[in-house]
């Protein structure tokens, strides 16, 4: 995949991964992907039984999925699981897009350092650029919470949860952060 570019943005939700793709891919003229949609469209078209982890939240109402995974390791652990088989995904589509695209925007969650790492590794003649952000204004990620929600801009659902939503992103944010300095890889703290 010479002459191929791969731009990959992670981090935790309401990090700001979607303007930044969108205002990186209007530079391009090209259109931005997500992982939430890579994974979507994934769920249907694989088993279950192969991709659990990518099932994670399907089904459980916003109240549930807090029930479920009841602290923030938990909500983070899930998410990383989920990760993992987004992955296979995205880096399936990677290898058979890109070479006709030539240049591509991912950013979502599922995101990881490790896989930019071993994207590196395995497409060493690719130019793969990876930027994670990082926000731990508690402050900021509480409006942006109590404003936006992370389920999604049309779903309206209790404030009960929002606290432990505020609690499950700054742990997030934490994982990005140690995970970005494991791999080596730089994190942008947003401001």
């Amino acid at each position: 995949m010479e002459n191929t570019v791969c731009y990959l943005i992670g981090g935790a939700p309401r990090t700001g991964k979607t303007t930044l793709a969108e205002r990186l891919a209007s530079e391009n003229g090209i259109k931005p992907l997500s992982t939430d949609s890579i994974s979507a469209m994934m769920t249907k078209l694989v088993r279950r039984e192969d991709y659990p982890n990518l099932f994670y939240k399907q089904g459980l109402t916003v109240e549930e999925f807090y029930e479920k995974y009841d602290t923030p390791a938990k909500a983070v652990a899930a998410g990383v699981k989920a990760a993992s088989d987004t992955e296979r995904g995205v880096a399936l589509f990677i290898e058979h897009v890109l070479p006709a695209w030539k240049v591509i925007i991912i950013e979502g969650v599922f995101i990881t350092p490790g896989f930019v790492k071993r994207l590196q590794e395995k497409h060493p003649k690719t130019s793969i650029h990876s930027t994670f952000l990082f926000d731990d204004d508690r402050d900021r990620i509480r409006e942006r919470i109590y404003t936006k929600g992370l389920w999604s801009h049309n779903k309206l659902y209790s404030d009960a949860v929002k606290p432990k939503e505020i609690e499950y992103v700054a742990a997030y944010n934490e994982w990005f952060r140690d995970e970005s300095k494991r791999h080596g890889l730089d994190i942008t703290k947003v401001r």
